[in-house]
């Protein structure tokens, strides 16, 4: 393999890598919506957690996401500690990662048979 190849190579693996790695806190900042609008009673889930998807995207990221979740506990009257809402941030990512990791097995399992 020469010099250029291996360059692509490694270029291909980085976007690769970023693009997983965005959908992977995609699918996070959703479930952390779907959870959250379950503690606050939320009468429409699906359209708050994508309020929580849209506060997660940009440079902020996760912190935008973690004050916007605060905010709206404070102002729901809804009593979730900072430390709850990172220790389910952090739960939710696994639980992504296993879904997309399985996601992206049967996929491969379909195109293998």
């Amino acid at each position: 393999m020469g010099l250029r190849q291996r360059g692509k190579a490694l270029e291909n693996l980085y976007f690769h890598e970023e693009e997983l790695s965005f959908r992977l806190h995609g699918m996070r900042s959703r479930l952390m919506g779907l959870w959250a609008a379950s503690l606050m009673h939320k009468d429409d889930a699906n359209s708050y957690a994508s309020e929580i998807v849209a506060a997660s995207i940009g440079r902020e990221g996760d912190d935008a996401m973690f004050n916007k979740l605060h905010d709206d506990f404070v102002a729901a009257g809804v009593g979730v500690t900072d430390d709850v809402i990172h220790d389910q941030m952090t739960n939710l990512l696994r639980c992504a990662a296993d879904e997309l990791r399985n996601g992206i097995a049967q996929f491969d399992n379909k195109r293998a048979a």
